[in-house]
């Protein structure tokens, strides 16, 4: 009797299951069908060409904020740590846990400023340029002009 080898059967699992992902995701955008609700996030990643094989795991390689704006720009909806702890999972990031996640992306938010978090929610600040940050604090509503007011005038 052959011995199995488990790893190989995981990881063809895992492959199959981003492939399955990957073209349920381009079934729902054909169909015009919304995503999921937040219990069962899904990571849309750009679909291969015919002629490159589809990445397995599209956010290997890169930093927990890295995939994180990578994911957000895929997922144009702003998400909670917990679906981007499990979206990077999902993607190929190794485990990481809920404090040290959360923590890594305030740090990034806090220097680069290309993140931001509100009401538990994070979003890129690209997204809402006319929030800018001055000393900490969001401007007064009179200080910035809203865009959407500019292209009224």
């Amino acid at each position: 009797m052959a011995s199995v080898d488990y790893i190989e059967v995981l990881a063809d699992l895992e492959r199959r299951k981003a492939e399955l992902e990957v073209a349920i995701v381009a079934i729902r955008r054909l169909a015009n069908l919304p995503a999921p609700g937040p219990l069962a996030p899904v990571v849309e990643f750009a679909t291969p060409s015919a002629t490159e094989a589809p990445r397995a795991f599209p956010l290997l390689g890169m930093t927990i904020p890295e995939a994180t704006i990578a994911h957000l720009r895929a997922a144009q909806r702003p998400l909670s740590t917990y679906e981007v702890i499990a979206a990077l999972k999902q993607g190929g990031l190794r485990g990481s846990n809920y404090q040290t996640v959360y923590q890594v992306l305030r740090r990034r938010a806090r220097e680069k400023q290309d993140l931001s978090v509100d009401k538990g929610k994070w979003h890129l600040a690209e997204w809402h340029k006319w929030r800018r940050k001055q000393s900490g604090r969001a401007e007064a509503p009179g200080d910035v002009e809203h865009p959407r007011s500019a292209q009224e005038n």
